[in-house]
């Protein structure tokens, strides 16, 4: 990490640059991402949940860049700022389909299309569910078997092609 988090009081998270020694305020950020997971984080603030979960994201070892985590995460505390916490709201979120795979061998696939607000359709891929001692169970899709994205690439080309087309 080119940098480190830092609490200079209590109440209050910082970013502190190594390379320009400058501070980004992100008890906000830190707030709003420790709801989310790596693979449902929202997409703007992907790799800033990396950094600060993760310790670094993949850009800032490719690069090797001064400053790029201080940008990621002044980015996305900017970000916040703009939209707020209130416009990444689940109930925004419209089911227009969804269907389960026909394969369970890993756990049924789920995969629905849902667009945010008055936004684009996009495709969620899972959760998977499965049954254990007749409870269900929910856990990330994770890695495709040949079939099942064959499946997906049907529905999208298939009855699906209205909102992809």
């Amino acid at each position: 990490m080119a940098g480190r988090i830092v609490f200079p009081h209590q109440d209050k998270i910082r970013y502190h640059c190594n390379d320009c020694n400058d501070y980004v305020d992100i008890q906000d950020l830190v707030e709003f991402l420790k709801n989310y997971g790596l693979y449902d984080s929202p997409n703007d603030y992907y790799q800033a949940w990396k950094i600060l979960r993760l310790g670094t994201t993949e850009y800032v070892r490719k690069a090797n860049r001064p400053c790029l985590e201080h940008k990621i995460l002044q980015s996305a505390v900017k970000k916040l700022q703009e939209v707020g916490t209130n416009d990444l709201d689940d109930s925004k979120d419209s089911v227009l389909d969804e269907d389960s795979s026909p394969y369970s061998d890993t756990g049924q696939l789920n995969v629905s299309v849902i667009a945010y607000a008055d936004g684009p359709p996009k495709l969620q891929i899972g959760p998977r569910t499965y049954y254990k001692d007749d409870e269900l169970f929910y856990r990330k899709a994770g890695r495709l078997s040949r079939d099942e994205l064959q499946w997906i690439i049907g529905l999208v080309n298939g009855k699906w092609n209205q909102y992809f087309g």
